[in-house]
């Protein structure tokens, strides 16, 4: 047992030195945010607004979402070397808060159904990026009691949003969740677009001194 400690002691140290392992850890805890939102929330429209007394419509939402994280893999990998980094982060982010604040407040399962499409492909456009990083690690770092140091700390971190959605259930209603998930991502997609504009404008700035 008290080497577990002595991994988490050593893994509180890299979360203070390696940036990577920070935004790792936060864009982590935001899509298991995400995902079990969803679920709580698809959940919930199944018997109370959509009325399913089956499962397979509910299976049918999961699929299109799968499909949509896919697609937008797929087109990341294609096509997405020809934007910059924090632009594709920060669209990705604002086309899933929207997508949120659409599946929260319409009560048609069509529209839930070709939201849900959507919001699967900016995930997946968000994702592949982050696993392009992570791939970038060096064999001997993964291989060694540094990465898992690292992993042990991130995935804490990672699964910690679980029981506070559980918690939150309990005496927050599913829907109201669910849409103060989307309008926060949406604020913090308008924040961070902010600041790249900001970072951009500086950068710029700087080339033109010299």
């Amino acid at each position: 047992m008290a080497f577990v400690f002595t991994d988490i002691k050593e893994g509180m140290k890299y979360l203070c030195r390696d940036g990577r392992l920070i935004i790792l850890i936060f864009f982590g805890a935001f899509f298991w945010l995400l995902g079990i939102s969803f679920y709580i929330v698809l959940s919930d429209f199944a018997g109370k607004v959509w009325g399913f007394t089956s499962l397979m419509p509910l299976g049918l939402i999961f699929s299109l979402l799968g499909g949509g994280l896919v697609t937008g893999a797929v087109l990341t990998g294609k096509y997405g070397d020809r934007v910059k980094r924090n632009i594709l982060y920060t669209g990705s982010v604002l086309m899933l808060a929207c997508g949120i604040i659409v599946v929260a407040v319409v009560s048609s399962y069509t529209a839930a159904s070709c939201t849900v499409f959507f919001v699967g492909i900016a995930g997946g456009a968000f994702l592949a990026p982050i696993n392009a990083d992570i791939q970038k690690i060096t064999p001997d770092e993964l291989r060694g009691r540094s990465f898992a140091c690292k992993d042990i700390i991130m995935n804490a971190t990672m699964i910690a949003p679980i029981p506070v959605i559980g918690k939150l259930t309990t005496f927050i209603a599913a829907r109201e969740m669910m849409l103060s998930v989307g309008i926060g991502g949406l604020l913090a997609g308008i924040f961070v677009a902010w600041q790249s504009v900001k970072l951009n404008a500086i950068q710029e700035f700087a080339r033109e001194d010299r």
